[in-house]
């Protein structure tokens, strides 16, 4: 099997990550104000760096895709405005799928 050739942009994937760091401050922010409760400037800092990780890698997913800009900075900053804990909620079924090998699940359609 022939590895696959991917054509890594760096900086697209650090456009990925700032918009993951943006969408995941901006998310806190909207939940806080909504629910009318307190602020904290460390949480805030805590869930932009932490979205900012996610979309690091959701990113570099997005890379072995090949997805556009558009697409991929989209995916991820939806998903940082939920934060990194649902990021990790959603994506956790996607990585488990592809890499179920490594968790004892079978990822081969064709075995029956």
């Amino acid at each position: 099997m022939d590895p696959i050739k991917v054509d890594w942009d760096w900086f697209k994937v650090a456009v990925f990550t700032v918009i993951a760091v943006v969408g995941g401050c901006l998310g806190y922010t909207a939940r806080k104000l909504d629910a009318k409760e307190k602020f904290s400037l460390g949480v805030f800092f805590f869930e932009g760096i932490s979205s900012g990780f996610f979309g690091f890698l959701i990113g570099l997913v997005s890379m072995e895709h090949n997805a556009s800009l558009g697409w991929g900075g989209s995916v991820i900053g939806v998903l940082s405005w939920f934060g990194a804990r649902s990021m990790v909620s959603i994506m956790k079924p996607i990585v488990v799928k592809r890499l179920g090998f490594i968790f004892g699940v079978n990822t081969d359609e064709k075995s029956s």
